[in-house]
């Protein structure tokens, strides 16, 4: 029995030092797993701000934000984001870049940020402002990215032709605009290009981007592109993208000159136009952060100890809290911390603040699964290591105005007396060029008495030609129907948008649809398609040749016309106003000052990360984007 209960008593004592062993053991894994627990924080934002005129088919330009607030709402660390999309609502007027003059200023970009430069974390702060052209959508003629810089002082290469590395990015998808701008990185001569591509509705992007699918009911898909996200990094320049960050973004409703260029002016295309019909629309942008690999809140990209959990190395604070000698990597990683100072250990020309791989030399940076931790160093090549955040951004913009009017069948013959010369169902473009909605012609019936039905007008535009070139700044352009004037339009930068009826007749004569005449300053004008110039309701993009009227054989009369009848009512005006001397606009000299570019190098990947978001919901125009990841 005394054996028996010695045997019990050394088990027993056995049994407590494996336990307490085993508590030494799991007491600081268990602390870190605990640690590790808190929820990871992605506090960004995405809104419409504001819009210029909220009524029916207005041309409004679009305000829209995005930003990561560094203290707001909760403080700093914070994921920082790794893609952001701003959608349009599909009801909105969305142009076709083949429609607007190559060059014309479409959009603004301003942002504030704050980058850590030459291996300094976050130390210069930065206000970079685009002006963004329409740019070529012609994939048939390319650039690479040095070549995109050249004529940098008046339309830049990468405008007038489709960047070859869009096409990597996007393999065999082609928007429906592109917005793009060249500038500087502020203090330096490094280019820096910039990017936005506009898709119908519905568009998926491709699985690089790990976005979900967009429904279509979100509407017209803005995303943006910085420098060349597939190209090799730029060195020792940026290392770091810091909060806070934020960007405002400016689509406009009417296209403006572009000061770059000399003798053209590439003002009054149609951008953006609002719904024709009265209700509220939902903007949404759609933004998702960069993975955490050990849930620290500092993401792969900024993270140079991504697998190690230190909530206390801030890599963002150039105080350099928890790396004692200051060379980027944390003490917790650091093979040599606090003996000798070396930003570059692997000898790989990446220093550490920059480099995705900082202890194992790998020039290439090459990032197969894209989540900022290089391949050789990366725990899972071909699975993204860490959690990412993602969220959706609703804005209600309400639009007020005339209601739509009741639609009505294809008229018959029968129905000509009620619905008008020339009435029936047509076809609205949303959009100067834009996919087409099929929105009846609303009746411009006459009622009984003296008063008028209210006019849902068609809005006309287009280019005006004369003997084939664009016509000069300053003729005037009236449309007839019959012998009643019902629009007119100073020509600027060789094109014309009106409304038709510009006004709405409340007594009569009531407006009657039916053929357009267009007539320039004495010169007669007609639709370069067939049919273009029967009246219609909605968006209409008509493009016009005009020739000068052949001479009289006699004199014209120098009697007035005849004074008007009951059927053919003397108000609006039934004659064309006399032939002006157009006024011409004065010439703008190039612009030379910092929006142009010059010379030569590869992607900008913090610069990708701070400025692919930069828009514009961004849009609304949007306003919307993907920047070039840091880190491959």
């Amino acid at each position: 029995m005394r054996k028996a209960a010695s045997k019990l008593h050394w088990q027993g004592i056995g049994v407590l030092v494996a336990l307490t062993v085993a508590l030494g053991i799991l007491a600081p894994l268990l602390l870190y797993s605990s640690a590790r627990a808190d929820p990871l924080k992605y506090n960004a934002y995405a809104r419409v701000v504001d819009i210029s005129d909220f009524t029916t088919g207005a041309n409004a330009d679009i305000h829209n934000q995005f930003g990561v607030p560094k203290d707001d709402p909760e403080p700093w660390p914070n994921l920082m984001y790794d893609i952001q999309v701003s959608f349009q609502p599909k009801e909105w007027g969305v142009a076709k870049g083949e429609d607007v003059d190559i060059g014309a200023l479409v959009a603004r970009l301003e942002a504030q940020s704050t980058l850590g430069m030459i291996d300094n974390p976050c130390n210069t702060a930065i206000s970079p402002i685009f002006q963004l052209m329409n740019c070529s959508l012609d994939t048939s003629e390319t650039v690479n990215y040095d070549g995109q810089f050249v004529n940098k002082d008046t339309l830049a290469d990468g405008c007038t032709k489709w960047p070859d590395f869009l096409t990597t990015l996007f393999p065999g998808m082609t928007p429906i605009a592109r917005m793009g701008d060249y500038t500087y990185l502020p203090g330096t001569v490094t280019p820096v290009s910039m990017n936005f591509l506009i898709f119908e509705p519905g568009t998926t992007l491709p699985a690089r981007f790990n976005a979900p699918s967009f429904p279509a009911a979100k509407g017209y898909v803005a995303i943006s592109i910085t420098n060349d996200p597939t190209g090799p990094l730029v060195k020792d320049k940026v290392t770091d993208m810091c909060p806070p960050l934020s960007t405002d973004m400016y689509y406009f409703g009417l296209s403006k000159d572009n000061p770059r260029t000399s003798g053209v002016n590439e003002g009054s295309h149609i951008w953006r136009t609002n719904p024709q019909c009265p209700g509220t629309y939902t903007f949404w942008g759609y933004t998702a952060s960069i993975r955490d690999a050990d849930a620290d809140n500092f993401d792969n990209s900024l993270d140079t100890c991504p697998y190690d959990y230190d909530p206390l190395c801030d890599p963002t604070d150039d105080t350099y809290p928890g790396d004692l000698d200051q060379d980027g990597l944390c003490d917790i990683c650091d093979p040599d911390d606090g003996t000798a100072f070396n930003n570059d250990p692997d000898a790989d020309a990446y220093k550490n603040h920059q480099d995705n791989c900082p202890l194992i030399s790998n020039p290439d940076q090459l990032d197969t699964d894209l989540d900022r931790l290089g391949d050789l160093c990366d725990h899972n090549v071909n699975t993204p290591d860490g959690n990412r955040l993602d969220a959706w951004f609703p804005t209600e913009i309400e639009i007020t105005g005339e209601e739509c009017g009741t639609p009505t069948p294809t008229a018959t013959a029968t129905a000509t007396a009620t619905a008008g010369a020339g009435a029936g169902t047509a076809t609205a473009t949303v959009g100067a060029g834009s996919p087409t909605a099929a929105t009846p012609t609303p009746t411009p019936t006459v009622v009984a008495g003296d008063t008028c039905v209210p006019v849902f007008p068609g809005l006309f535009n287009g280019r005006v030609l004369i003997d084939g070139k664009p016509a000069t700044d300053g003729y005037q352009l009236t449309a007839s129907i019959g012998d009643l004037e019902w629009g007119s339009d100073i020509i600027a930068g060789g094109r014309y948008a009106m409304d038709i009826p510009d006004h709405m007749p409340t007594l009569k004569p009531c407006f009657e649809s039916g053929t357009i005449t267009f007539a320039l300053n004495g010169m007669t004008c007609t639709p370069v398609e067939k049919d273009a110039d029967k009246w219609g309701a909605g968006i209409r993009n008509v493009d016009l040749n005009c020739a000068p009227v052949a001479p009289p054989v006699t004199p014209a009369p120098t009697t007035p016309p005849p004074a008007a009848t009951a059927t053919t009512p003397s108000t609006p005006k039934a004659t064309q106003p006399p032939a002006a001397t157009p006024t011409k606009i004065p010439t703008v000299p190039p612009f030379t000052g910092a929006g142009g570019l010059s010379g030569s190098s590869s992607g900008l990947p913090l610069w990708a990360m701070a400025l692919a978001g930069w828009a514009g919901l961004m849009t609304v125009a949007g306003l919307g984007t993907l920047m070039a990841a840091k880190r491959r």
